[in-house]
């Protein structure tokens, strides 16, 4: 992989990130009220998405470890944390907890996917 190729695959992986984070802040919002039958089939379709990038970014570290050597150590962390995440907000719904699995969606994953999207950018 070359660095065009490189910048080409992480601006593509940048839009991605950003419709998830936009997507995190308005289905997040969504668990601050009532909870209607609409808003678990959204959530569901967010999971699925979520599940989906968060494994795309993965893919592209590792891609990127020939490239750029320190990428998956400094990544890792906050890929991470998206996987575990992405297990606890379906804990939360389980339990009912939707304030908690909103703050989660607004406040935990934009941060750590910005954090992803700052290094990916070195």
């Amino acid at each position: 992989m070359n660095h065009t190729e490189w910048n080409e695959l992480v601006q593509e992986v940048e839009l991605h990130i950003i419709k998830l984070e936009q997507a995190s802040l308005s289905v997040g919002e969504l668990f601050y009220d009532s909870i209607e039958p609409k808003t678990l089939e959204v959530f569901s379709q967010y999971l699925k998405g979520f599940y989906d990038i968060s494994h795309a970014i993965a893919v592209t570290v590792e891609n990127g470890e020939s490239f750029i050597p320190s990428l998956k150590e400094k990544t890792e962390q906050h890929v991470n944390e998206l996987f575990n995440q992405f297990e606890q907000m379906k804990l939360l719904l389980n339990q009912e907890r939707f304030v908690s699995l909103a703050d989660i969606m607004k406040y935990e994953i934009p941060s750590h996917l910005q954090k992803i999207l700052v290094v990916l950018k070195e």
